[in-house]
């Protein structure tokens, strides 16, 4: 009975590189890359009207045709965690390996390689990881 009861308490397993702290490091590190963020938020499947709904709660009267990196990372961390929530029911392993192969179809395999190592361990992430 004790086993379950660990069990059921999902959110304590949690593995650290899904945790909101290390997603919003990760919308750092690629919301300032362009148009990376959203393109990051197709690949891991978030409805294309979730996407455009999440960037009109940032920019409302122009969108993001003028948005700075503040407004890019802000509107990549809202993507995703909502990624996170929708996926909630989701295994960790199972949104690990979507994270790490829409970084992969991203383009970006040095991240998705600190994803890999840093989730091997249960760390969360960190700015300096990412750091050359």
């Amino acid at each position: 009975m004790t086993e379950e009861a660990g069990t059921a308490t999902g959110k304590s397993k949690e593995n650290a590189v899904l945790k909101d702290g290390s997603l919003a490091v990760l919308a750092r590190v690629v919301g300032v890359k362009q148009l990376k963020g959203l393109m990051l938020a197709m690949y891991l499947n978030i409805p294309n009207t979730s996407i455009i709904n999440l960037i009109n709660e940032q920019c409302p009267e122009t969108g993001l045709s003028d948005a700075n990196d503040k407004v890019m990372i802000e509107t990549t961390q809202k993507c995703l965690l909502y990624w996170k929530q929708i996926r909630s029911n989701s295994k960790d392993k199972d949104k690990l390996k979507e994270l790490k192969t829409a970084l992969e179809k991203l383009g970006e395999e040095d991240i998705r390689k600190v994803i890999e190592d840093k989730a091997a361990d249960n760390l969360e992430l960190t700015a300096d990881a990412f750091s050359e």
